[in-house]
Order: structure tokens, then sequence, then C-alpha cells
């Protein structure tokens, strides 16, 4: 399953008016759009993957990344004519 289709889902949800999220996943999404979406995971296995998602979710808006150090030799820029 790829990450749109789960972030698909989870917008789906927060526009429905389901109260939890697993009622709203196997009542709704996986009775009337197990076609829309072919590679449909089971309950427990998309709630792993929505940890996963969550972490690099929580690194994506985290406000102070870790910097990368990226050196350059000089080499790399001298230019001949």
């Amino acid at each position: 399953m790829y990450p749109s289709e789960i972030m698909t889902i989870l917008i789906l949800f927060h526009l429905s008016h389901y109260r939890d999220f697993k009622n709203f996943y196997l009542e709704h999404i996986w009775k009337y759009h197990h076609n829309d979406f072919p590679t449909l995971l089971s309950y427990p296995r998309l709630v792993i993957m929505l940890t996963v998602l969550g972490g690099l979710i929580a690194y994506c808006l985290k406000w102070k990344k870790p910097s990368l150090k990226v050196f350059y030799s000089e080499d790399d820029f001298s230019v001949t004519a």
C-alpha cells in the first residue's frame, strides 16, 4: 500500500462522521472501497504502517533538523582552461 493511499484514507476518516478509526476502516473502507485500494492491508498491518509513517511525519515537521555536514575538496571546484 502506497503512503499516498494511507494519507487518502486518513483524510477520508477526518471528513467522515466516525469517531474511531478502527470502525471507519473496517465498516466503511473495507466494505465499500475495497476495489478502490487494490493492496488494502488488514487493520493490524495498517496500524503498524501508521506508526512508521507517524515517525516520518514527525521528523519532517521537526523545526530543527540535524544538518548534513558536506565537505567538498578543492579539486571539485577547480577550473581548467
